[in-house]
């Protein structure tokens, strides 16, 4: 895991010092799935961060509020593939990001 909590996977480049663009692909619903999501993007090579997990570890449980939030971010460029992995965890009522 890298600074900010950004996960690039073993063997990736570390590009240090080029800027990335993160695209916002799913928000969990409790921190229990933002853990599954965040080792399904990690068992597939998506280079990830999860926005929001660090504070939501302070407030666990039902409570839900944007302060404590979980926010996944991928590179723009696996963007779609995170998607396409995550299509199981997305109802019809709770659209991507």
């Amino acid at each position: 895991m890298g600074q900010n909590g950004f996960h690039r996977p073993a063997g990736a480049a570390g590009n240090k010092g080029i800027a990335l663009t993160l695209t916002v692909v799913y928000r969990p619903k409790s921190n229990s799935e933002a853990m599954v999501v965040a080792a399904l993007m990690q068992a597939h090579g998506i280079a990830h961060v999860m926005q929001g997990g660090a504070f939501s570890s302070m407030y666990p449980g039902a409570l839900r509020t944007s302060l404590n939030a979980q926010t996944l971010l991928v590179e723009d460029a696996q963007a779609e593939l995170a998607r396409a992995l995550l299509a199981d965890f997305l109802d019809k009522d709770d659209p991507p990001s």
